[in-house]
């Protein structure tokens, strides 16, 4: 039997239950841990202010103080102390409260001692790593390959100072946001970042695997177990062995495979299909969804204590349209990789861009934006990035701006009228997600007169094209 780690070498177990604090007690000194063990509360605080504990295993309801309070004063005695919650199926939103108030995980009853070794292994490792924490934060300071991350809002801001924090934890990180926002991005800067950096981080997309095959996915086959396996085959699981496993769109996941993978996160074990042979693991969890979990799991369409397992740590990644004072600091980052990629010399934009971008709605967030400055630098000429280079509707028409006497910014009448005609048409084609023909009944006009006024044109009476033609124009 593996002895516990150094960093875990004390160990206070709290527990009113002489069937589960005496077990505990005894497996944990066959481990060679130094254990102590008390009945109540206010026994075990009074424990924690006499010695030092590398971990404390502490039940919730306990007689005297409860196990909050035995958590809040072990960690004003120590923040190095791990304290694991033991607690009862019905109490896990008691147990998630404690680990937001410090605590580094739950066991829920009953548990097996192979849940407690998982328990302590990850315990080890934060443990070992959060002496690397100002190191990494150095590091996020000076290194330039957070790519698109750029942070110049405040919301932004956050979620990278988020990201160090967690980087050097354990912790599973729910990533939680619109499509095309960065989830991904964040995901492998939360890997680079962390003392697993020199292993794998492995992605799994739930949603683009047919359920049929998501376990064979996380966990691999062995030759023969089902029509088609003619070879063992290794999971993302055992491939991420050390280092990160990122679950793409974990929302997706059917209600088999929900429950496949929290078996597989408790017990940090698992079987290929088809196998007998316990592979167990190493790995950090981290999982984006652009759907609403708490939702779902209110919905009854995802498991509560998979979530739980999952969104110890969630981080709420902001649509670009929300962050516009980072589109010019991203627009420049991708000019400089559109350019290579279409290998022309533009390396500028037109403040009338910059302008227009700041105002579009991008239903696409990042990743629309990294196709509107791709395809404008392959249609480029030149150096710069003009409006014509763009869809009428993500920049807006020109603007031919005079100025009064004070010099402040007029427009003459007619070309107020036009400007207020193509921010109207603006706004519904981002409304509509630039969907022109439900923008067109939006505005309660035709496609064709809503293609006409897109491309600066008007209607002649009695003229222009027909329906028929617009649309295969708009098509």
């Amino acid at each position: 039997m593996r002895e516990i780690c150094a960093e875990c070498k004390t160990v206070l177990v709290v527990e009113d239950e002489g069937t589960l604090r005496i077990p505990l007690h005894d497996y944990m000194e066959s481990k060679g841990a130094s254990v102590t063990s008390v009945p109540t509360g206010t026994e075990g605080i009074a424990e924690l202010l006499r010695h030092d504990y590398d971990v404390v295993f502490t039940d919730i309801r306990l007689p005297g103080a409860d196990g909050f309070e035995v958590l809040r004063r072990a960690l004003e005695v120590s923040s190095r102390t791990s304290v694991v919650m033991m607690t009862a199926y019905g109490d896990i939103e008691q147990a998630v409260r404690a680990m937001k108030m410090g605590a580094f995980d739950y066991l829920p009853k009953p548990f097996s001692f192979s849940q407690v070794d998982a328990v302590l292994l990850r315990g080890c490792r934060t443990k070992q790593l959060a002496s690397e924490r100002d190191e990494l934060r150095a590091e996020v300071e000076r290194t330039e390959e957070h790519r698109e991350l750029v942070a110049c809002s405040k919301r932004m801001k956050a979620v990278l100072d988020t990201v160090v924090r967690v980087a050097a934890s354990d912790s599973s990180v729910v990533l939680s946001g619109e499509t095309g926002t960065g989830k991904e991005l964040i995901a492998e800067a939360i890997h680079r970042l962390s003392p697993r950096h020199a292993h794998r981080l492995v992605k799994l997309n739930c949603a683009a695997v047919p359920d049929t095959l998501i376990e064979s996915e996380m966990f691999g086959h062995e030759r023969g177990a089902f029509t088609g396996a003619v070879a063992r085959k290794r999971g993302k699981f055992e491939m991420a062995h050390q280092g990160t496993i990122f679950l793409d769109e974990v929302a997706d996941l059917s209600p088999a495979g929900q429950a496949k993978l929290l078996r597989a996160i408790q017990e940090r074990s698992f079987e290929r299909v088809g196998g007998v042979e316990t592979i167990r693991v190493d790995v950090r969890f981290v999982a984006a969804t652009h759907r609403n979990l708490k939702s779902l799991v209110r919905e009854g369409q995802f498991r509560e204590d998979l979530y739980y397992r999952l969104s110890v740590i969630t981080i709420d990644v902001p649509p670009l349209r929300e962050r516009t004072s980072d589109v010019e600091p991203l627009v420049a980052q991708l000019l400089h990789r559109a350019a290579q990629q279409v290998r022309k010399p533009v390396v500028k934009v037109s403040p009338r861009v910059i302008e227009g971008l700041r105002g579009y709605a991008f239903p696409g967030n990042v990743r629309e934006l990294a196709n509107l400055i791709e395809r404008a630098a392959t249609l480029c000429d030149g150096d710069t990035l003009e409006r014509h280079h763009f869809p009428p509707e993500v920049v807006g028409a020109a603007r031919l701006v005079r100025t009064d006497s004070a010099g402040a910014p007029f427009l003459p009448l007619a070309e107020a009228r036009a400007q207020f005609e193509s921010d109207y048409i603006a706004a519904a084609l981002r409304r509509t997600g630039s969907r022109r023909g439900e923008a067109a009944d939006l505005l309660g006009v035709s496609r064709k007169t809503l293609w006409l006024r897109l491309h600066g044109e008007s209607l002649g009476e009695g003229g222009g094209e027909s329906d028929g033609e617009d649309e295969a124009r708009d098509g």
